[in-house]
């Protein structure tokens, strides 16, 4: 399970998806399903602006007794990056931050610009360590890109448009035995252990519902998560009521050298995912907590028990208006939104728990 849930990850970190410019990431989403079987791709439903859901049939959902019922499961397709904002007259592109992270990290950082045409390099400007002293001088609030350009012109002339997205280049490097390292984890983790449920799911007989809203299991892939949740919100307008939503996402873990607050974070890479119990969002009921922690166990599932306090929002909070149970289940995640690195033991367990949930 672990190289296979690698695989479909490593697919999907290469790809650029900058929040409100998932499209690269759907479409490998949907060659991925249409591996599993071509009925499963073809019962995908595209709702609001790029989100992707999938019925599944045949499928109890009873594997947290009383909690279960109609579900949904969802990851989202967006990453936080980089939008032209303006194309200057001395050749540079000057580009605003979608989502937030430390525009820092992306200093002399080798990118790519995707542009209708096609993909195009260039180098985020840097101060010159000889000529700006020790210190960087502050960054302000966009970047500069440098893709060899004379003049305004010359950069019309490759097919830049402002509101074109800009990634790092990206590919899943191996570091040590069982950790990788990449740039969007978050949340192309979550999409990777999705798909591999349906894997799991197609081999014990369940199948795709072309009727979404008949369908026992719901898995669903959102855009401009980043932005505020706002594909969760068009598929909670869409899909209806659920009984139970299992947002699956990233857990911000300070498992890492710095003095980062262990009250919120606290994770440890190789000991097995975790539910997010408290974070900005949500606060899950202390029944459903003990229900899965006891899933866990009769299942021999890692699940780490003492992790569950975290800042930031999930795709699920938004379903709780609705009387959903909302249950955020995560792995940890040193470095985020920067290169990420996580635990392929940790998303294999993952992948497990999310099974268990579904077949009990």
């Amino acid at each position: 399970m672990p190289e296979r849930v690698g695989e479909l990850l490593a697919e999907l970190v290469r790809l650029p998806g900058v929040s409100s410019r998932e499209e690269p990431v759907a479409r490998a989403i949907r060659r991925q399903l249409d591996e599993v079987g071509e009925e499963w791709e073809e019962a995908v439903h595209l709702i609001g602006r790029g989100n992707l859901a999938l019925g599944i049939g045949g499928v109890p959902c009873r594997g947290l007794g009383d909690y279960g019922g109609r579900t949904l499961m969802v990851a989202h397709l967006d990453e936080v990056g980089l939008l032209v904002s303006s194309l200057r007259e001395d050749g540079y592109l000057a580009a605003i931050p979608v989502g937030r992270f430390w525009l820092e990290t992306w200093l002399g950082r080798p990118v790519q610009i995707h542009t209708a045409q096609g993909s195009l390099p260039g180098v985020v400007a840097c101060p010159s360590l000889h000529l700006s002293g020790r210190s960087l001088p502050p960054v302000g609030d966009s970047l500069l890109i440098d893709i060899g350009a004379q003049d305004q012109e010359e950069i019309r002339q490759l097919g830049i448009r402002p509101g074109d997205p800009v990634c790092w280049i990206k590919q899943l490097s191996r570091i040590g035995n069982h950790r990788v390292a990449a740039r969007s984890i978050d949340d192309r983790m979550g999409c990777a252990a999705l798909v591999a449920l349906v894997e799991q799911l197609s081999r014990s007989g369940a199948q795709p519902v072309a009727d979404i809203q008949r369908a026992d299991l719901v898995v669903a892939f959102s855009v401009q998560e980043e932005l505020g949740l706002r594909g969760a919100r068009q598929l909670a307008h869409a899909l209806g009521p659920f009984d139970l939503v299992v947002p699956v996402d990233i857990f911000p873990s300070s498992d890492s050298p710095f003095r980062e607050s262990q009250a919120l974070g606290g994770a440890r890479l190789g000991e097995g995912c975790l539910v997010r119990g408290i974070d900005s969002t949500t606060v899950v009921e202390r029944g459903l907590l003990d229900a899965v922690m006891t899933l866990a166990t009769r299942t021999s599932t890692p699940l780490q028990e003492q992790a569950l306090a975290t800042r930031g929002g999930n795709d699920g909070s938004v379903w709780e208006s609705t009387g959903a149970q909302v249950l955020p289940l995560s792995i940890p995640v040193r470095y985020t939104h920067a290169t990420e690195v996580i635990d392929l033991r940790d998303l294999s367990a993952l992948v497990r728990l999310l099974l268990a949930i579904v077949t009990g």
